[in-house]
């Protein structure tokens, strides 16, 4: 009530110039009618624009006249206070331009108010979907997270409900169900195989007010980003897809105002660009780990593509745990240590390996099925060549098929 009597006293005193002057409480006195009466022509209270009190029995016509032109409400408020007052002017022409079929009829847009949607509290809970394209003679499906603004884009060839659903069903598949859908009117939104994909998926679907896209909004702003930042993109890159690639790498790597970028809003990681490599990384500690072998150890090497299923090798450098460069005669690579055992010396000392288990047992089968066959450990193609004696080819001794022939 008070604020509604200082607007009145507010708006009455803004038709006349004064001056306001401190006075002592106790130079106040008791103001009665007959002492504020003006007894003669005062300047300072004249000075302002003349206005005529109009009294109620006119205060229609005068409103007639104010609004004979179809001004609007402004323009008729700025006529008044410059000819004409009465207490509840205001309201009135508020009252007679509402009123006015001429005036509803011809008016221009209002402004429109919007609310904001509420603030998620996790990421993922909340997501914008709509369809940008035509663009690129393509169709494209954008959806993107309230919260974290981590967007996903879908070159769709089909804008049906069933194509739309298996694309989502790509995209919940990597992040998950969310909470909450919002999409606007559209066919495939709002047929009864998506709603009844929702409702299996207990995905709260949620759609903008008839031919207000501004309802929603975080789709509508990723597909005109989405849009803008391609086209300068085509210039460098002719491929779409590759543009494509472009774009979702740095817009979710892309810090926003708060310093924090998409992914790492959605995944709780920054994501490795080209732009992270040039950061130096921090020094690790050197993790010294025991190896089966040694520099300069002989060894026996598991190779595939000869008859001889091990070769004699030094092992030249340790590559890991479990990793070597081994070199064999004049040929140098690499080897795991399921791939290699030591020397046969050195059998007893070194790792057993199932490489080196299923080679004994297979030896062992051998030799005591066939003593003939018994090939002895130090048997290798080394020393074989040193010693002078050619090497020995070993034959199949699987019985042959006789070749059948069939009568044309």
């Amino acid at each position: 009530m008070t604020i509604q009597r200082l607007q009145r006293w507010a708006l009455i005193l803004m038709g006349y110039t004064y001056t306001i002057r401190y006075r002592p409480t106790k130079q106040h006195g008791n103001a009665d009618c007959l002492s504020r009466l003006p007894t003669g022509p005062d300047d300072t209270f004249d000075s302002g624009s003349p206005r005529v009190v109009i009294p109620k029995q006119l205060q229609p016509k005068v409103l007639s006249i104010l609004h004979q032109e179809h001004w609007g409400l402004t323009r008729m408020k700025q006529i008044s206070r410059r000819y004409c007052w009465w207490p509840s002017i205001d309201d009135d022409i508020t009252k007679t331009v509402s009123r006015c079929v001429a005036c509803q009829n011809n008016a221009s847009t209002f402004s429109r108010e919007y609310t904001s949607w509420p603030t998620t509290e996790e990421v993922w809970e909340l997501i914008h979907i709509d369809f940008a394209g035509p663009f690129q003679k393509q169709m494209w499906l954008i959806v993107v997270d309230s919260k974290s603004k981590f967007p996903f884009v879908v070159r769709m060839a089909s804008t049906t409900s069933e194509a739309t659903i298996q694309a989502l069903r790509s995209i919940f598949a990597l992040e998950g169900l969310p909470k909450t859908l919002v999409s606007d009117n559209g066919t495939q939104f709002t047929s009864n195989e998506f709603q009844l994909f929702c409702r299996n998926n207990s995905i709260k679907h949620v759609t903008s007010a008839p031919f207000n896209p501004e309802s929603n909004g975080a789709a509508e702003r990723m597909v005109r980003t989405f849009k803008t930042a391609l086209r300068k993109i085509l210039l460098d890159t002719p491929r779409w897809d590759e543009a494509l690639l472009v774009f979702l790498s740095t817009y979710r790597s892309t810090p926003d105002d708060s310093g924090i970028s998409p992914a790492e809003k959605l995944h709780g990681r920054q994501h490795r660009t080209i732009l992270s490599t040039m950061v130096p990384e921090a020094s690790k500690a050197n993790t010294k780990f025991k190896t089966k072998f040694s520099i300069g150890q002989p060894v026996f090497v598991r190779q595939y593509q000869r008859k001889e299923k091990w070769i004699a090798a030094v092992v030249d450098k340790t590559l890991g745990r479990r990793m070597y460069c081994v070199r064999a005669s004049t040929d140098v690579g690499q080897a795991a240590s399921n791939d290699d055992k030591p020397d046969s010396n050195d059998v007893g000392d070194m790792m057993h390996s199932s490489s080196l288990q299923a080679n004994a047992n297979l030896e062992q089968s051998q030799t005591s099925s066939n003593p003939s066959r018994r090939i002895h450990p130090r048997n290798t193609l080394e020393n074989q060549q040193a010693s002078g004696t050619p090497p020995q080819l070993r034959r199949s001794e699987r019985p042959r098929k006789q070749v059948a022939f069939y009568p044309n």
